[in-house]
């Protein structure tokens, strides 16, 4: 609660007090009669009941007519102007001159007239004087108490307005103070509001990391499928090639021996030719031989190329060693039946000559411009599917991918961001008509810039193609 003060009284002049005494009684009249006149006009009653209240008994008797008129029109309340006497300025200074000289006239002829009174009336004068001066005193406390009055109300009036001002002084306070509450509930809620921000902000952070992991997760049980398939079929394509290669050994058997059969009836056929078969003997073994060596050659780049799945290596090794046998079989058969048709065709030959017919020899087709495309198209879908890390368009385009391969290109795809490849040296081999290439990775690259090392085995992979009744084969490599 707000400390009471007392307030300082200060004394409040009246309008008739503003009016100085030392001015001449005209003057005095005029001036007091227009600010009396312009309140009633404005209808400011108390302050014009005030004027009247404080004024100087001698003047308002001095216009008593004029201010008794207004006086009346004060206590009915009535602003009207109408019957309001006009002053003029001019005139009234004269008038009040005027009047002021004969009434100091007056007053000295009744001083005159008094000096001539009887005695008898000094009595009667003083007693009267004394009871004017009485009552002149009684007007003076009634005014003095009338102006305490005034002072009073308005010394209450302050107190009022102080004790109001205090109380708006302290609702201010009060308000300024719940501002300030509201202020720092405002700024708590904020502070609230960006937390929870901040904690929602964190747990998205947190499910995009943990949707990521999934990601990887997925790409990596992918990845793993995508290899055991590559096994599964790699083991599947070994078991088929037994079967077939098996089956191949009990039809070369057969064949074998009819071909000793038919070899027999050559041998006897060609002792008059004996020269022209060597000669032609010779020719079988060389090719023989050249085709073991390009055997060879292909093993051992597979060999080479599987170094890192020493299980699967091991097992296409015999799978190659096998598929060698069979092919040096196959080709000590082919010598043999060879020997045979020799004889045939030289027969043939000698009976077309008597004709005039010329019979070619049986040679791989010429491989065309055309070809050549159509292989360099194949081979460089390869390299884009290593490019754009595509393992199922890499292990479609191409056999005998085995899983230790595949499993380098997904480490070198896991690895990278960007990877370039190229192909190489494309041309035609005569000896078996098929299209041969390099496939060299050249570079393979971080997302940050950094360089990623290619392993040995990528960096350079022959590739090729046969021809066969369907076209072109799937490349191997």
């Amino acid at each position: 609660t707000p400390e009471l003060v007392t307030p300082l009284v200060v004394p409040v002049e009246t309008p008739g007090d503003l009016i100085s005494n030392e001015l001449p009684m005209g003057e005095r009249f005029a001036s007091t009669l227009l600010e009396l006149r312009t309140l009633v006009e404005a209808g400011r009653f108390d302050e014009a009941q005030a004027l009247l209240d404080n004024m100087d008994r001698t003047l308002y008797g001095y216009g008593q007519p004029e201010f008794g008129e207004l006086d009346k029109r004060v206590q009915l309340r009535d602003s009207s102007v109408q019957s309001l006497p006009s002053v003029d300025q001019a005139n009234l200074d004269q008038q009040a001159e005027s009047e002021a000289l004969a009434k100091q006239a007056q007053i000295a002829e009744q001083a005159e007239l008094a000096k001539e009174a009887e005695l008898a009336k000094e009595a009667e004068l003083a007693k009267q004087a004394e009871r004017a001066e009485q009552q002149q005193k009684e007007l003076e406390l009634q005014a003095n108490l009338k102006k305490q009055a005034e002072l009073a109300k308005q010394a209450e009036l302050a107190k009022q307005a102080e004790l109001a001002k205090q109380a708006e002084l302290a609702k201010q306070a009060e308000l300024a103070k719940q501002a300030e509450l509201a202020k720092q509930a405002e700024l708590a809620k904020q502070a609230e509001l960006a937390k929870q921000a901040e904690l929602a902000k964190q747990a998205e952070l947190a499910k995009q990391a943990e949707l990521a992991k999934q990601a990887e997760l997925a790409q990596i049980a992918e990845n793993a499928r995508i290899v055991e398939n590559i096994r599964i079929a790699e083991n599947a394509r070994i078991a088929e090639n037994a079967r077939i290669a098996e089956n191949a050994r009990i039809a070369e058997n057969a064949r074998i021996a009819e071909n000793a059969r038919i070899a027999e009836n050559a041998r006897i056929a060609e002792n008059a030719r004996i020269a022209e078969n060597a000669r032609i003997a010779k020719e079988a073994e060389d090719a023989r031989i050249a085709k073991q060596n390009e055997s060879r050659e292909r093993a051992r780049l597979q060999a080479q190329a599987d170094a890192d799945a020493a299980r699967l290596a091991q097992d296409r090794r015999r799978d190659e060693l096998r598929r060698q046998a069979q092919q040096a079989r196959q080709a000590e058969q082919d010598r043999i039946a060879q020997l045979t048709l020799r004889s045939d065709r030289q027969q043939a030959e000698d009976a077309a000559a008597e004709d005039g017919l010329i019979i070619k020899p049986n040679v791989p087709a010429a491989v065309s411009d055309a070809d050549l495309q159509t292989v360099y198209i194949k081979f460089n879908q390869l390299s884009d599917a290593i490019e754009s890390r595509n393992i199922s368009t890499v292990t479609s385009l191409t056999q005998g991918s085995s899983a230790a391969r595949v499993q380098q290109l997904l480490q070198l795809f896991q690895n990278s961001q960007t990877i370039s490849s190229r192909v190489t040296k494309l041309a035609a081999r005569r000896s078996d008509g098929s299209i041969i290439g390099t496939l060299e990775i050249t570079s393979a690259r971080k997302a940050d810039g950094s360089t990623v090392r290619v392993p040995a085995t990528l960096r350079s992979i022959k590739l090729s193609s046969l021809r066969s009744n369907s076209g072109w084969s799937v490349i191997d490599w």
